[in-house]
């Protein structure tokens, strides 16, 4: 039996079914079920036992797979992502392989995960749709690098980890409700065809079974957060910490990111920036506005001196921003 507690702190009783979707070196996955009915799946990060999954999975204490029992322990959850970290106390029992960290998007991009809705669980395909953009997720003033997604719409999206390979590009952050024409189904259909069987485990064969289903939008974070995401996980305090830079811009009129607020004791008010300074280069990234600003400072690692060249009354200036850390 297997408890678990979402964020609004529903307790259940669960038990798991079809624990092993591959024996060799695509990540383990173990599928949750509450009741007899699916929760989502877990995926194994590391040698360590480790296993990442969606915020709705929640805090597993002992887990029953087959005629072998695994324990889990919760360890940590990231608020950015929404992804959970979990650990099973006996790993050497468990065969396979670890995910791995996301390469960067490629527009026409193909990925694949599976959707947990009622008492199905179905094979979802997704394509990458376009370069990166920034937006802000609900309950956190800062902008963030995200991707859009076109995949095949499903009843409860937030349970869907979407894999390139054995490459984890995590979960939607955000969706749309609006459909999109069934004529673009081919796109993903046409991917799957070329495609030979996948490291999690399921074929084509499995897919083509399931669709292609109707396209809606969704988000996906960066892969640069995505890959702070897992190696936070994987470092010895098995947390994910963030950049903080301490400032809130705007798009600057003669280009650049005008800053318009600075964190009290934040690196930025530490380095001796103000408000109405216009930021034009961060490290070696030149800044336009700011978007470009929000999608750099992500690039860089808690503790890192970065220089900065900005501009005061017309004045070029330059300085360094040794940056803190943030966890969400």
């Amino acid at each position: 039996m297997l408890a678990v507690s979402f964020g609004w702190l529903l307790a259940v009783q669960a038990t798991v079914k079809a624990a092993i979707l591959s024996k060799d070196t695509a990540p383990v996955a173990i599928s949750v079920f509450a009741d007899g009915r699916p929760l989502g799946r877990v995926y194994r990060l590391d040698d360590d036992g480790y296993f990442i999954g969606p915020r709705i999975v929640g805090a597993p204490k002992k887990i029953l797979t087959g005629d072998q029992k695994f324990e889990f322990r919760f360890v940590s959850q990231d608020g950015l992502s929404g992804l959970s970290l979990l650990r099973a106390l006996n790993p050497s029992e468990l065969p396979g392989g670890s995910l791995e960290l996301p390469s960067d998007r490629a527009d026409g991009m193909v990925l694949r995960g599976f959707s947990v809705s009622g008492d199905l669980t179905r094979p979802v395909v997704a394509e990458v749709t376009g370069r990166m953009r920034a937006g802000v997720l609900d309950g956190l003033n800062r902008l963030v690098p995200i991707n859009e997604i076109r995949y095949e719409q499903v009843a409860n999206p937030t349970t869907i980890l979407f894999f390139k390979d054995s490459e984890l590009h995590g979960g939607l952050v955000s969706v749309l409700t609006q459909t999109i024409s069934s004529q673009n189904n081919a796109v993903a259909a046409d991917a799957l065809q070329s495609s030979p069987a996948n490291s999690l485990g399921f074929t084509n064969q499995q897919f083509q079974n399931y669709g292609p289903a109707g396209l809606t939008v969704g988000y996906l974070l960066g892969p640069d957060i995505m890959r702070r995401v897992i190696e936070g996980f994987r470092s010895p305090a098995r947390k994910v910490i963030y950049p903080f830079f301490g400032v809130v811009c705007r798009n600057a009129i003669s280009g650049g990111a005008e800053i318009v607020e600075v964190t009290p004791n934040s690196p930025a008010n530490l380095s001796g920036l103000r408000e109405g300074d216009v930021l034009v280069k961060v490290g070696r990234y030149a800044i336009k506005n700011q978007f470009d600003f929000s999608a750099v400072v992500w690039k860089f690692r808690p503790g890192e001196k970065v220089a900065v060249g900005y501009q005061r009354q017309s004045v070029r200036h330059s300085g360094n921003v040794v940056l803190s850390g943030i966890s969400y």
